[in-house]
């Protein structure tokens, strides 16, 4: 989340260094997390069909369209610009979870409509 504002205050090359080697120890820490996470709730039969899904959806579909943009934003706009308003988004979307998660968790009288799944992949033949 605060990341681009980190990348904002670079002055000096070892500042990069050690914002990049942070985000690296905070991301591997994280991606253990998150596989596990996944792997649990990956539906019995149909698992690589749905972790085919997380692999094109979550890391190489959204890394493309994110680079994309953010290149041609840095190229019209310059990077300060286009830090800043990575910074902003993510602060958006980290406010937006934050109000949703009484909806989720189940804490609230009123809830959100159920969230409808995508239909199975083929199942196997036996």
């Amino acid at each position: 989340m605060l990341y681009p504002f980190g990348l904002l205050a670079v002055s000096e090359i070892w500042h990069l260094y050690l914002i990049e080697s942070l985000i690296g120890f905070g991301d591997a820490a994280l991606m253990s997390a998150y596989y596990s996470l996944f792997a649990r709730h990956v539906d019995k039969g149909s698992e690589g069909f749905e972790w085919s899904l997380f692999s094109v959806g979550t890391q190489t579909l959204s890394l493309a369209i994110g680079g994309a943009i953010g290149g041609v934003l840095g190229d019209v706009y310059g990077f300060k610009i286009l830090f800043l308003l990575s910074g902003i988004v993510n602060l958006m979307a980290v406010f937006t979870l934050f109000f949703l998660y009484p909806f989720i968790n189940g804490t609230r009288q009123e809830s959100l409509p159920p969230i409808y799944t995508l239909p199975k992949g083929p199942s196997p033949k036996g």
